[in-house]
């Protein structure tokens, strides 16, 4: 990668960006070639250090110092997320059981009611 290649690589990563939504787990995405900030997102949300969990991908195979990809997530808002899904996944669970519970009382009451037909 060029210096002359550095506009490309903001256009891909705004578009990235749009494709994920901005979604309120991301805190930073940045492309780094070495230690410089190549192309760059940053939340407009303040963001305690302490909470980011940061992840940095290779870019390029078999380089030391070479592009590298960035990317920050907020761990308040990950787990959040997981509520969230834990919660919706508890209130299924109990639809389904609730569900299950009645069809078995109805079979059993039908089957006590057909044993008493003569």
């Amino acid at each position: 990668m060029n210096d002359a290649a550095i506009g490309d690589n903001q256009q891909l990563l705004d578009r990235y960006i749009e494709e994920i939504g901005r979604d309120a787990q991301l805190v930073f995405i940045e492309m780094m070639r070495g230690s410089q900030v190549v192309a760059g997102y940053h939340t407009e949300k303040v963001t305690p250090e302490e909470d980011v969990l940061m992840r940095s991908y290779p870019l390029s195979v078999g380089e030391t110092g070479g592009e590298s990809l960035k990317i920050g997530f907020s761990k308040t808002a990950m787990n959040r997320q997981v509520t969230r899904v834990k919660q919706a996944t508890g209130v299924a669970s109990a639809a389904i059981a609730i569900f299950l519970v009645i069809v078995f009382v109805m079979v059993r009451m039908r089957s006590k009611q057909e044993a008493k037909i003569p």
